[in-house]
């Protein structure tokens, strides 16, 4: 038996969870519990719904558990820095993915690549003079929030922006539309997965 230590972060969106179906047990994925149960494997992350629900399935990796392919896209997409981390992941709509996550010039920079080799997405963490105004703005009424740093993410169909941060001792995480209309708001909580072999 392994067992691996990890930070689950539990998402709880903005919108009341009053009425919400009781949780149902869901088994993770065969393609993230493979890369944990792999040697390569660090730790894992659950995203849970306000529903109960779980939304993605994490497993952190080393960079030899990560396709050649996929390196190259990083390479082309973000550039040379220093590698940070590598993902395999599942979303609850059965997308598989892998990320790639470098530090460009001391900011955060990430790639995130579909099984298929298609772009999803990349996120690159922002200077403070580079926020957009509206972002700036709503950041600014994050009550109780203290702002480590805001990233920017785009892909086909997605045009957002996370903010990271503390809320006292535990990290939050907000997703804003580029209006700066609070999309989710996220807290994160230690958590243990032990997969048995």
């Amino acid at each position: 038996m392994r067992v691996v230590s990890v930070l689950a972060p539990l998402a709880l969106t903005v919108v009341g969870c009053a009425g919400a179906p009781e949780p149902r047990p869901t088994a993770l994925p065969a393609f993230v519990v493979e890369a944990l149960q792999a040697p390569t494997a660090a730790s894992a992350k659950l995203y849970v719904g306000a529903d109960g629900e779980i939304e993605k399935v994490v497993a952190y990796v080393d960079a030899a558990a990560i396709p050649d392919w996929v390196h190259q896209m990083a390479d082309a997409e973000l550039g040379a820095g220093e590698p940070d981390e590598f993902e395999v992941e599942q979303y609850a709509d059965g997308t598989q993915t892998y990320e790639v996550t470098r530090q460009i010039d001391g900011r955060k920079a990430e790639l995130s690549v579909t099984v298929d080799k298609k772009k999803r997405y990349v996120e690159r963490e922002l200077a403070d003079d580079a926020v957009p105004p509206a972002i700036q703005t709503a950041v600014g009424k994050l009550s109780g929030v203290t702002v480590e740093r805001v990233e920017s993410k785009k892909g086909e169909g997605i045009d957002q922006y996370e903010v990271v941060g503390k809320e006292g001792e535990r990290e939050v995480r907000v997703v804003l539309s580029p209006s700066g209309e609070v999309l989710s708001f996220a807290r994160r909580l230690p958590a243990v997965v032990q997969l048995a072999k």
